[in-house]
């Protein structure tokens, strides 16, 4: 059974529940972050006016503070160091933290 944490989770226009969601194991060029904090932006409250198109299951809060939990080796970051993931940064960096 995989390892389970807790997320804001878009269901319909105007709801947002916090629910279950599977932590994902790290791929070559991901860093899994344990969360000191998260914030919403503009684009999550279009999603929850209904305003932008959302899937029902999508995790709202995309913009995480906290520390690594776990890297692959090409991330070039390493367990323990504070990191922030902006909102917006170039697409080969998609899925790796920015350093704080």
């Amino acid at each position: 059974m995989p390892k389970m944490t807790k997320a804001a989770v878009f269901v319909e226009p105007n709801r947002i529940v916090l629910d279950d969601k599977p932590i994902s194991d790290v791929g070559p060029l991901d860093a899994l972050i344990r969360l000191a904090t998260t914030t919403i932006c503009g684009t999550d409250i279009h999603i929850l006016k209904g305003e932008y198109p959302a899937e029902r299951g999508l995790t709202i809060g995309h913009e995480p503070v906290g520390s690594i939990e776990k890297s692959a080796r090409r991330t070039g970051v390493f367990r323990w160091q504070r990191v922030i993931a902006g909102a917006i940064c170039p697409s080969e960096y998609s899925s790796a933290p920015l350093h704080a």
